[in-house]
């Protein structure tokens, strides 16, 4: 199964630290960012994986597409991106996972950032 979606955020850019405003104490949350690209990769991948048969392994290999060449943690993003995953039930859990392998690659002129994530 390959699904295409948008760039995940980074880590910096998916949760955050607060306090809790009645208690006090120190929580993490998912940051808008991270909570809006949750969503749009859920549909994307609704759409996506009507045409496909749910895959039986549990390898997974994440190109990542971007069109600058600034430095990019290219695991940082996998947290996010292995959860939506379970989330939609293409993986039912994320701890035994084969990989995940990582490829760095550049867009064409023109593209905008996104992702190619393979299951097989």
């Amino acid at each position: 199964m390959i699904l295409t979606l948008p760039l995940p955020p980074g880590i910096n850019h998916t949760y955050k630290i607060g306090r809790n405003q009645r208690t006090g104490r120190v929580v993490f949350y998912k940051d808008e960012v991270a909570r809006a690209w949750e969503t749009e990769a859920f549909w994307k991948i609704k759409q996506q994986i009507k045409n496909q048969k749910k895959p039986t392994g549990k390898k997974v290999t994440c190109i990542w597409y971007r069109k600058d060449k600034r430095d990019f943690d290219t695991d940082s993003p996998i947290k996010i991106l292995l959860d939506i995953l379970v989330k939609t039930g293409i993986l039912e859990d994320d701890n035994w996972i084969e990989g995940p392998n990582t490829i760095h690659l550049f867009t064409k002129p023109g593209q905008e950032n996104f992702c190619e994530v393979e299951i097989k």
